[in-house]
């Protein structure tokens, strides 16, 4: 008697609309695969709202096209075989996307190789997704980008998102995060809920930020990585309620960084020296700056020791590198005594030094 009670299919006796809650919960692949346990199962994944695609994953990965290399396998076979899995993610994301009965896509993430012959396939899973009130949207176009375009963030070859896309707008998405395109001539007015944006390896001018931080006043996260064309950014709306900034490699940043973000409370630089202006970080509470390889003293490097003594002054955890550390004992005698007194808010201190003579000045000091 018991165990006929344990081989019941209990799932058989619920009603279809708890079914396709269930359902929507999945990631697509888990809710695919449902799809075999019966009849009535057959269609439920097409009530998934949460769709992802990687070609890395989806049709073999990074060190499959290595063995190929090492096979011997000539260029135009290796670009050839790659063509046929970008062509079958989209035509897997494609059909996914007209097969979905669900109202709502809550998020879609497609990562693959990007050619000119899908522009309109991207834009109309855009337009799709933004009908469906969408709520998180990523893009990744850089699979084997850097052999294609060699990484020109204006190439014609990249994709673009349509005008029509801005003009639209959306009020349900939070989360965007784009690799490897054109932007267009983006206007974030129509995309208020904006929470969590992330932009990397593109084209990108200073005004596009500005736009940006200025229509949508909600916005917590902005992660600026590997940004060409960049030659200031500048943050400084009054209700902006941003808490994590991420600026990496972006260039040339000539006019520097100006922030007033009260609310800030993560701050990560990585890059060339570059001037800052930053204003008012009263609830900063961690802060990474990387000056990578960088080499030699100039008048923007000697106010370094003012970006830690006034800007940064309110951080619980700070990491320097080793530049910065070679820069403090090359200040005037005055503000390397004042460097001499610990930050007071200082808890946790990450320095990541070669522990060379200057760096080790440089290192005393903080401590």
């Amino acid at each position: 008697m018991a165990q006929s009670q344990s081989n019941v299919d209990r799932f058989s006796f619920l009603p279809e609309e708890i079914l396709i809650f269930i359902v929507s919960l999945l990631p697509l692949r888990e809710a695919v695969r449902t799809s075999v346990l019966s009849k009535r199962w057959y269609k439920l994944w097409t009530y998934c709202t949460s769709i992802e695609f990687d070609e890395t994953n989806f049709t073999g990965t990074i060190h499959d096209d290595q063995q190929l290399q090492d096979s011997g396998q000539s260029a135009g076979t290796l670009r050839q075989m790659k063509k046929v899995r970008s062509d079958i993610v989209v035509e897997s994301v494609h059909h996914t996307l007209q097969c979905l009965q669900s109202p709502k896509i809550s998020r879609l993430d497609v990562r693959f190789g990007y050619r000119t012959r899908y522009c309109d396939f991207v834009n109309e899973w855009i337009s799709l997704c933004l009908r469906k009130n969408i709520e998180e949207l990523h893009f990744d176009f850089s699979v084997g980008a850097f052999h294609r375009f060699d990484f020109d963030p204006f190439n014609e070859g990249l994709f673009c998102l349509r005008d029509s896309v801005h003009a639209t707008g959306s009020k349900s998405l939070w989360v965007l995060s784009l690799s490897f395109c054109n932007l267009g001539s983006p206007s974030f007015h129509g995309f208020p809920a904006l929470k969590k944006v992330s932009l990397a390896r593109l084209g990108l001018r200073k005004e596009v930020v500005e736009n940006l931080v200025d229509n949508c006043l909600l916005l917590k996260t902005l992660s600026l990585v590997e940004c060409r064309y960049l030659d200031h950014i500048k943050i400084s709306h009054p209700r902006l309620r941003l808490r994590r900034l991420i600026v990496r490699d972006c260039q040339p940043l000539t006019k520097g960084i100006d922030l007033y973000a009260p609310c800030l409370q993560y701050f990560e630089y990585f890059g060339p020296v570059v001037f800052f202006q930053l204003y008012r970080l009263t609830s900063l509470v961690e802060a990474v700056l990387d000056f990578g390889l960088q080499r030699g003293f100039h008048s923007v490097s000697m106010k370094l020791s003012n970006l830690l003594l006034v800007d940064l002054y309110r951080a619980k955890s700070l990491t320097v590198c080793g530049y910065l550390l070679r820069i403090l004992p090359a200040e005037d005698a005055t503000s390397f005594h004042q460097l001499r007194r610990p930050l007071p808010h200082l808890k946790n201190l990450t320095m990541v030094t070669t522990l060379d003579k200057y760096e080790l000045i440089g290192a005393f000091s903080l401590l």
